[in-house]
């Protein structure tokens, strides 16, 4: 269960950290996360948007531990490798409420489906718990901020955002125990788990945006 709830806190914190018709192209540089969005301004006031957040962690491990086992040191070697990757597609819309000379101001609203994907392995077997662990999670969020652009031309602007991002998930799973009994027989116990919670920090970025 330590590990279950190790993964389900440490994926909480990274998130934590996460009047003519032209297609768009914007890009929110930063040092949390970062991403990219394609949209389709049909008219003046709406840019409905596709975007994509991709995040990749990979640890590696090896170590050596020496006991004594009642007659001589004994050396145990161990090594392993432990990845994850997470995609967040996003299905967005942009709204300008406002517009004055070079400035235009907006309303925006998103959903994300982040999808997990990973691997573990530790002296080259696979840590079949690991992965049931990140089969048994799921995300959903969305976002709602306030934004400007600043229109340099009809082709280039930028941009500031501020606004709140909410991220909801369940984490759940079941494992089986088995067990000997008095008589040598064997009984299995299954133990189920479920984790629900949800974080709702604010954010604020800049964004480049290209018009075509």
């Amino acid at each position: 269960m330590k590990t279950k709830t190790t993964f389900f806190v440490l994926l909480f914190i990274s998130f934590s950290i996460c009047s003519f018709s032209q297609f768009s192209f914007s890009v929110s540089p930063g040092l949390s996360w970062t991403g990219a969005q394609v949209g389709y301004q049909a008219n003046s006031k709406v840019v409905p948007y596709l975007g994509l957040q991709y995040l990749s962690a990979n640890i590696s491990f090896n170590t050596t531990d020496e006991y004594y086992d009642g007659l001589q040191v004994v050396s145990y070697d161990e090594q392993g490798d432990i990845n994850a990757r997470i995609i967040i597609p996003t299905l967005g819309v942009k709204y300008f409420i406002l517009e004055k000379n070079s400035l235009k101001g907006y309303l925006n609203l998103n959903l994300s489906k982040p999808l997990i994907m990973g691997s573990a392995e530790n002296d080259g077997d696979t840590i079949e718990e690991y992965e049931d662990v990140i089969d048994g999670v799921s995300l959903l969020g969305f976002e709602f901020g306030f934004g400007a652009e600043h229109y340099f031309n009809e082709n280039f602007s930028v941009g500031g955002e501020f606004g709140i991002r909410s991220i909801g998930a369940n984490v759940s799973g079941s494992y089986t125990n088995t067990f000997n009994n008095n008589n040598g027989n064997l009984i299995s116990t299954t133990d189920s788990y479920e984790y629900n919670g949800r974080i709702s920090p604010t954010y604020s970025r800049i964004v480049l945006n290209f018009y075509f």
